[in-house]
């Protein structure tokens, strides 16, 4: 199960990958809710591919559930589509390369 991860194939000398936009979404907790496990495993991937010179970025979406997320998506004002826009303004062809 462990090597069908992405995680465990992004090391430093991978060639570069495309940069990576992660989500969660919930109200997180010092427990061990479903949406905290989430948001730390997300925090957990973005820092491991960023520690390995690629770039991620997470967003925490703490109002919507995992159900919620996306259901506005594409829709003006939406937050999602609001920061996928920025992410996808900011990626260029040579962040590939």
């Amino acid at each position: 199960q462990l090597q069908a991860s992405p995680e465990y194939h992004i090391t430093k000398n991978t060639s570069p990958i495309a940069p990576i936009f992660l989500m969660s979404s919930g109200y997180t907790s010092s427990g061990f809710s479903f949406e905290n496990i989430t948001n730390l495993a997300q925090e957990n991937f973005k820092n491991k591919v960023r520690h390995y010179g690629h770039r991620a970025i997470h967003k925490h979406y703490p109002k919507d559930s995992h159900k919620t997320l996306l259901l506005g998506f594409g829709e003006n004002g939406d937050p999602q589509t609001r920061d996928i826009h920025e992410f996808l303004k900011n990626v260029h062809v040579s962040d590939r390369n």
